[in-house]
């Protein structure tokens, strides 16, 4: 008996100073979460928006075909261009870790871009007079909206009035807009995004740190929900006869946490152990499966020979009434990889493992099933017979642990919004009200041990 009542006893202290140390983090997770449902992550530049503000291509100045653009940048024959307007003017601009760009007219390479040229960007890119465009300063280091725009740096930013609160990052080495803000889109990041993925610069550019932070939060958070778990049925208390109110042995707000806790105890574990699993700690979700050339289904790189001039009337023509804005380029052939295929069917819906909240994932695709050890599943565009999606046996399982665990986006229910919008809000509710009060009762525990002791009242001598 003594033994049990130990056991139980370690159990409360257990989870009541663990839910002390890291409830103010859960708290924030399931408040955040109900805004990341329709906020999304990061303010980003749409690619459509950025393909819409692009001008159009102007064919009569391009004499640089892309095999002489690769020759003039000595990048041979295999790298792979896309013609744009740069400034006014065609150009051949190249992927990689420094992107290169020359300009398809005269083969010269464009100069930096100095803050009042990058302004004329801007204002293009915005579609305001150059009025309402204003320099604020150049980034050199990461903020809080570069944060996946490393390569790109430095930056310019600018402010521009258009009655949203738009920045605009413009790279002065591309003549490109990099990055573009709203303060509907910041706002919704600091009250979304930032606070759930504890996604602050000042950390998030110490990769290890931020990594380390997240999982151990998360790990802390799975004991603190099974610690909960327990407890909700160590402590409940049998009557005879029976009455639920009576069997649970605590009241005001302690009672309520015992609730919330018991009905969402479960949630709360599957939602913290499955933000845990999206960081992979464990690393096995990045075995490979099947090694497939990403250029195998269009017949190999990129000729660029093949290319020696571009009928831009044609072109033009073809597309009408469309404007071509910028031009990819790109080989087609049928082939495999030299694998037995065990299934293949054309997708004119998602699947589970293929599929887009937003519905901006191509469709149709070709699902291919391979008989190699992993399983291996690839998605193809019919249209350009590009792979456009690969999953293998591992991440299939990763997808169940965490989008099925985090956004239990189910096929029963994630189609027919907003049932499964109800039922996510009433879950993560439930969470935020159980650590809600998890973290009202631990400060209230705190305060009331750490205030002093009323002093006595002095007793005289008579």
């Amino acid at each position: 008996m003594a033994m049990q009542t130990w056991a139980r006893r370690t159990l409360i202290l257990s989870h009541r100073y663990l839910g002390i140390a890291i409830s103010l983090m859960l708290v924030v997770w399931f408040a955040s979460g109900i805004v990341m449902m329709y906020a999304g992550g990061m303010p980003r530049l749409d690619p459509q928006l950025r393909l819409e503000r692009l001008p159009a291509l102007d064919f009569s100045q391009v004499k640089l075909t892309p095999s002489e653009a690769a020759q003039r940048l000595g990048l041979g024959n295999a790298a792979v261009p896309t013609l744009l307007m740069v400034q006014e003017r065609p150009a051949h601009r190249f992927p990689g870790p420094r992107v290169a760009t020359i300009f398809a007219d005269d083969g010269s390479q464009p100069e930096r871009l100095q803050p009042a040229a990058a302004a004329e960007v801007a204002r293009r890119f915005a579609q305001v007079s150059i009025d309402a465009v204003h320099f604020e300063h150049q980034v050199d280091e990461v903020d809080q909206w570069t944060l996946g725009a490393r390569r790109d740096l430095p930056l310019y930013r600018f402010r521009i009035d258009d009655g949203r609160g738009t920045q605009l990052y413009v790279s002065p080495r591309s003549a490109e807009v990099v990055q573009a803000t709203t303060t509907r889109t910041r706002t919704h990041a600091w009250i979304g995004t930032i606070p759930h993925w504890i996604y602050f610069s000042a950390l998030r550019t110490n990769q290890p740190l931020w990594y380390r932070v997240v999982v151990w939060l998360s790990a802390l958070a799975c004991v603190l929900a099974v610690l909960g778990l327990v407890l909700a049925f160590t402590q409940f208390r049998k009557s005879r006869p029976f009455r639920l109110a009576s069997s649970i042995p605590y009241r005001g707000g302690v009672r309520w946490h015992y609730i919330s806790g018991a009905l969402f105890g479960v949630f709360a574990f599957t939602w913290a152990f499955s933000g845990l699993v999206s960081m992979e700690p464990w690393e096995w979700t990045n075995a490979s499966g099947l090694e497939i050339d990403r250029t195998a289904l269009t017949g190999g790189r990129v000729d660029l020979a093949s290319y020696p001039s571009l009928d831009g009337p044609a072109l033009t023509a073809l597309v009408a009434p469309r404007v071509i804005k910028e031009i990819g380029f790109q080989r087609i052939q049928a082939a495999v990889p030299d694998r037995r295929i065990v299934e293949r069917t054309m997708l004119e819906d998602y699947d589970s493992y293929y599929y887009s909240r937003s519905g901006q994932t191509v469709l149709p695709v070709l699902r291919i099933k391979f008989d190699d050890p992993m399983r291996t599943w690839i998605y193809i565009d019919p249209r350009t017979s590009s792979i456009v999606a690969e999953v293998h046996k591992y991440s299939r399982v990763e997808r169940w642990l965490y989008n099925g665990l985090h956004s239990l986006d189910f096929a029963f229910w994630y189609s027919r919004r907003p049932l499964w919008d109800i039922g996510m809000i009433v879950l993560l509710l439930g969470g935020l009200t159980s650590s809600s009060l998890g973290l009202y009762l631990g400060m209230r525990r705190l305060v009331r041990g750490v205030r002093p002791p009323e002093p006595q009242p002095a007793h005289g001598v008579n």
